[in-house]
């Protein structure tokens, strides 16, 4: 079987390089024929940022496709988030790829979207958890969140916060200083969550505890 990896996201994390070797190592024990490594910058429609002209729906990966003539592939990413940043893209994106015999694979979950003309179950519940939310990074996130801790309250480990706790906010400067660094820097909300992978509600939180 044919297979793609593929990275939408408009900057790479520091570990890249480990991602993408990673994938092939998954490839070669699979016994799939990595054709080649796809990156492009895929952006939410509703983006009002200055990057909107540099919009794309998946373009490279759909003409790298064709130029190669690939019918049949596996689209292998390391995690849901790598497809994009927009549920509804990913959704229609994956529906897409069933359409044309394709399956997307998640290396983080081991599990193939599409095989032997069916639908996994398993990918689909897992879409269908994330589609309560419209911010991919957030509601995958969340949706972590909530399944460890579901399994940490069976196992006796998990009490919740107390009730009326509040974070110390020294505490979150010290855990969020590259956030601090980059607002002192005037860089926008939307940049510094990109550079550093972190919300933009957190971004925002950061900023009104500092300006308090």
């Amino acid at each position: 079987m044919n297979a793609i990896i593929y990275f939408g996201r408009n900057e790479k994390p520091k570990d890249f390089p480990a991602i993408i070797n990673l994938l092939h190592i998954v490839a070669k024990k699979k016994g799939w024929n990595v054709e080649g490594v796809v990156e492009e910058a895929v952006f939410a429609p509703d983006d009002t940022s200055d990057l909107k002209e540099y919009y794309q729906e998946h373009d490279s990966l759909y003409e790298f496709l064709n130029q190669n003539q690939i019918e049949k592939a596996i689209i292998m990413v390391k995690d849901v988030q790598d497809l994009g940043n927009n549920l509804p893209s990913i959704l229609t994106f994956v529906k897409e790829m069933h359409e044309s015999n394709r399956s997307v694979y998640l290396e983080a979950y081991d599990i193939l979207s599409y095989e032997n003309g069916q639908e996994s179950g398993t990918f689909n519940f897992f879409l269908n958890m994330l589609s309560q939310g419209s911010d991919v990074e957030i509601s995958h996130r969340n949706f972590l969140q909530r399944n460890g801790i579901e399994k940490a309250k069976l196992e006796g480990k998990y009490k919740g916060r107390l009730k009326g706790a509040k974070a110390d906010p020294e505490k979150l400067k010290r855990k969020y200083n590259e956030i601090i660094n980059l607002l002192n820097a005037s860089l926008t909300i939307r940049e510094i969550s990109e550079r550093t992978h972190y919300s933009i509600n957190t971004v925002r939180k950061i900023r009104d505890l500092i300006h308090k």
